[in-house]
Order: structure tokens, then sequence, then C-alpha cells
């Protein structure tokens, strides 16, 4: 199954960033994994009480990359953002195939 990364050096590279950008975001964050049916999914949370909003950032993107409006959003409201599976960041980096999604 085709990743979303050229090479193992580029996956490792992205994850350290994600993981490095998270961990110095300057407020404060919690993650979790999840194992789901499309592979292992990492939501990172903001802001206190019952999720409200729930991001899932879009073709390349991530939470690390969405941290502006994670602070933004859960400044207000409680916040998960959701790295999408075959996309960069922290879930797993094999992309979606139909057969996957069933």
């Amino acid at each position: 199954m085709p990743t979303v990364y050229r090479n193992p050096r580029g996956q490792h590279a992205m994850r350290q960033w994600c993981s490095e950008a998270l961990a110095s975001a300057g407020f404060p964050l919690t993650s979790t994994t999840l194992d789901a049916t499309v592979g292992r999914v990492e939501l990172t949370f903001a802001g206190t009480g019952r999720t409200q909003v729930v991001m899932a950032p879009g073709t390349s993107f991530n939470a690390a990359v969405a941290l502006p409006w994670l602070r933004a959003l859960s400044g207000r409201w409680a916040t998960t953002v959701v790295d999408l599976p075959g996309q960069p960041g922290l879930s797993d980096p094999r992309r979606l195939a139909y057969t996957r999604l069933a």
C-alpha cells in the first residue's frame, strides 16, 4: 500500500517536525492514538471541557500545521484535531484505498 511519503527518511523527518511543533506549541495540548479500521489515528486536544469542535485538516495538513487555528478555537471551545490517515502527520501514512474504508 503506497504511503504519503517518498521514503522512510521523509516520514521520519515529518513525524519529528510534527512532534516537536506540538511539544513547543506554547499552550496546553494532550493527544491520544486510536487504532481504527483505516489504521492508526492521532488526535490532538486543546481547551477544557467536552469537545465541541472537531477539526479534520484536509490534504497535506495536520495538527502541527493547524496550531494557530487550534489555539484560537480552544480559547473558547474544547477542540480536537484529527490527523487524517494517508496524510503527512502522526497518523497512519498509508493512503486510503476504497477497500480499507469498508
